[in-house]
């Protein structure tokens, strides 16, 4: 996924939009996957809202033809 998403972002979106998308990307895996229950000190959480507004505004800014 993170190569998707860079190669999405290919000049279309900024670099800190990509790295916003890619941190929710992470979270989300480490809700799905791992069980320890706390995620790592240095991983970015977010609010649904939060995660909701990172991704609208990443996709948003793709090819309608994607």
């Amino acid at each position: 996924m993170v190569q998707l998403l860079q190669s999405l972002a290919d000049q279309r979106v900024s670099i800190d939009r990509l790295e916003d998308a890619d941190a929710v990307r992470e979270y989300r895996n480490f809700l799905v996957h791992d069980e320890s229950g706390e995620p790592p000190p240095d991983m970015r959480t977010f609010a649904v809202a939060e995660a909701k507004m990172h991704l609208c505004y990443f996709f948003g800014r793709l090819d309608t033809d994607w």
